[in-house]
């Protein structure tokens, strides 16, 4: 399992560095008009003059759906996994952050959905997330150990169901709209 989220992690991770670096630079999805779920569950609000927030939903269309995956897709489908970050950027590409604690997400019917603590999620969720966040380090050293990850109830969230998603953090409402791209159509 942890190689699958190795493979999702490096698949983010270099979404989110050539987002960073290329703001400017519009590009579309390869193949021709095939749906990307890294592309739309990573949101960049590049807010000017080095300030910009990123929002991050782990949620399992980042995941391809194999035999092997399955488990780690479905540790996905039965939590809301957030990660966010507000950050500055000097000329010379150092960060400070703002810390500004746990976003407030609420699902397809407004309903808040619910914060969960690490004692009481799934010995199989804590590793995985413990090894999410090192990852996140490890790749991106001091932006990667700035994003802050937050795990959520379900409530009426379905990555591959009709619905929605809000993630209210530093003052905006950053919205999902589901089925995310690439779900299965079956």
């Amino acid at each position: 399992m942890q190689a699958v989220f190795r493979r999702a992690k490096l698949f983010l991770t270099a979404f989110i560095v050539l987002s960073l670096t290329t703001s400017s630079l519009q590009s579309r999805p390869w193949p021709r008009n095939k749906p990307n779920a890294a592309d739309y569950l990573v949101i960049n609000d590049n807010r000017g003059n080095g300030d910009f927030v990123l929002v991050i939903w782990l949620a399992s269309p980042l995941i391809p759906a194999t035999a092997t995956n399955q488990s780690a897709r479905d540790l996905l489908d039965k939590y809301v996994v957030v990660g966010v970050v507000h950050a500055h950027t000097t000329k010379e590409a150092t960060f400070t952050f703002d810390r500004a604690g746990a976003p407030e997400v609420t699902g397809s019917k407004s309903e808040p959905l619910q914060l969960l603590d690490m004692t009481g999620m799934s010995p199989a969720l804590v590793g995985s997330l413990a090894t999410v966040k090192a990852a996140f380090s490890q790749s991106l050293g001091q932006f990667g150990k700035g994003v802050e990850w937050y795990v959520f109830a379900p409530g009426s969230v379905n990555p591959c169901s009709n619905g929605s998603m809000a993630v209210q953090f530093e003052n905006e409402k950053y919205t999902y709209t589901t089925p995310v791209p690439g779900c299965s159509t079956t």
